[in-house]
């Protein structure tokens, strides 16, 4: 019976997945087919041409509400305190993780364009908090000398 829910449940996915394809096929053949010099959606659609590389596509528009709550819960778990304390030396304050979570509950009920439009936004601050915050590689320095012979064996 647990097998016939999982797969239950992964025929519905792979439905609402398909339902998706079939939606943005139907909305990119139409504006495809639209004007370019009247169309609101050619401009304001980032993802409107695959092979243009702009700000907008280097940050995913789309965000799980369920993974968001697997990793703050992870981070909250012993197992993740342990990892954060080898890796880090200290115990992490999940409060980033949790704040996922609850953007990602609250845009839930969003249209679909402002969704992505935050969840892009989202994801571009997030990076830059996250640039400007210290790394685990600033313990390395960069060598000004190439190694030769790192192994007996060269």
């Amino acid at each position: 019976s647990k097998d016939k829910e999982l797969e239950q449940d992964l025929e519905s996915f792979l439905h609402t997945n398909e339902d998706r394809g079939s939606r943005r096929q139907h909305d990119s053949s139409e504006t495809a087919t639209t004007s370019t010099t009247n169309s609101p959606l050619s401009t304001s659609n980032p993802h409107s041409d695959d092979r243009s590389l702009t700000p907008e596509r280097l940050y995913p528009d789309t965000m799980s509400c369920g993974a968001a709550f697997d990793r703050a819960f992870y981070c909250q778990s012993p197992g993740g305190q342990f990892t954060n304390v080898y890796r880090h030396g200290g115990l992490k304050d999940c409060a980033d993780n949790w704040s996922e979570f609850w953007f990602c509950m609250k845009i839930r009920g969003q249209r679909e364009e402002t969704k992505q439009r935050n969840i892009r936004n989202y994801y571009a601050e997030k990076d830059a908090q996250y640039k400007a915050r210290p790394s685990s590689e600033d313990v390395w320095e960069k060598r000004s000398v190439k190694v030769e012979k790192a192994f007996d064996l060269d």
